[in-house]
């Protein structure tokens, strides 16, 4: 679930195909993919007065085509750079000339990994993602800066 994104519940079927543009082991590796997405969610419901109103029913959306641009670049023996983008607009909208409302999903995830120690990395990462349908009072655009200590075995 995510409250902030507007949804209480959200399961997802998905299925696709990846395709290596480049690759070079241990060095680089560049991909494209492309994947069918179908989603169904129960949003969280607010009445006039702001108060959640429960309603369990699933709710199926758009299914939507997903593909994504995906590279991890090392930079050198201590900093590797990873970077993935997606694009996923609904099938509805590549069904016909018009809709009613334009639907689709952008998301873009850059992180910045660095060996501070034999097994020890500092992972320093910056998300974006814009929705065009959100419910009311959703924030369309989701932000997300973090800094992790990971520990690979």
């Amino acid at each position: 679930n995510n409250k902030f994104k507007g949804f209480e519940y959200k399961t997802s079927l998905l299925g696709g195909v990846k395709y290596r543009v480049y690759t070079l082991p241990g060095v680089c590796e560049y991909s494209l993919s492309a994947a069918y997405v179908s989603d169904w969610v129960q949003y969280f419901k607010y009445d006039k007065e702001g108060n959640l109103v429960n309603d369990s029913r699933l709710k199926p959306q758009v299914s939507r085509i997903s593909l994504r641009f995906k590279a991890k670049q090392k930079i050198s023996d201590i900093i590797t750079i990873k970077h993935t983008t997606f694009y996923q607009p609904s099938l509805m909208e590549l069904g016909g000339l018009k809709s009613l409302k334009e639907d689709y999903i952008v998301t873009s995830t850059t992180s910045f990994e660095n060996k501070i120690g034999k097994n020890i990395f500092l992972d320093i990462n910056f998300s974006y993602e814009y929705r065009s349908v959100v419910p009311e009072g959703v924030m369309n655009t989701d932000i997300i800066t973090s800094a992790s200590l990971k520990i690979k075995f």
